[in-house]
């Protein structure tokens, strides 16, 4: 996530935080832990704040924007 600034175009960043995704989703099936969205995204956020990412809404805004939306809602990029 912290690199996600050194990436210009959308679809850099959009994969950057797909990553970043894939990389939480696999330490909780390694812990033995359910992978549902309800124990991703407290897991994610707490990634966000100890991360601290510089410029995440604006990382995040840019991606809205200019990613192409199927790719966005897939997950993938």
């Amino acid at each position: 996530m912290i690199d996600i600034n050194s990436h210009r175009r959308s679809d850099e960043k959009l994969e950057c935080l797909v990553r970043c995704s894939h990389k939480i989703f696999e330490a909780l099936k390694e812990s033995g832990a359910p992978t549902s969205a309800d124990e991703f995204l407290p897991v994610l956020i707490y990634v966000l704040l100890k991360g601290n990412p510089p410029l995440i809404q604006s990382n995040v805004k840019f991606i809205s924007r200019f990613a192409l939306p199927s790719r966005i809602m897939s997950g993938e990029s």
